[in-house]
């Protein structure tokens, strides 16, 4: 298996599992963690805007094998 450093277009992948831990977190306490509708639409962004600023410099892969 290789393992990349991740970039922009890798984002749209992750979201669906911001979503999905936003909702089990909310599932175990809705009053400590009450989200807004739709929260990972609130980190593409950020996410985006950490990996730029950690694409420098950029990290070579790694494979890694099981």
């Amino acid at each position: 298996m290789l393992i990349r450093t991740a970039t922009t277009t890798d984002v749209p992948a992750v979201l669906p599992m911001v979503a999905k831990i936003c909702a089990l977190h909310e599932s175990w306490d809705s009053a400590k963690y009450a989200f807004l509708a739709h929260p990972e639409q609130r980190y593409e962004q950020w996410l985006i805007r950490l990996q730029i600023a950690m694409a420098l410099p950029t990290l070579p892969a790694y494979a890694v094998y099981f």
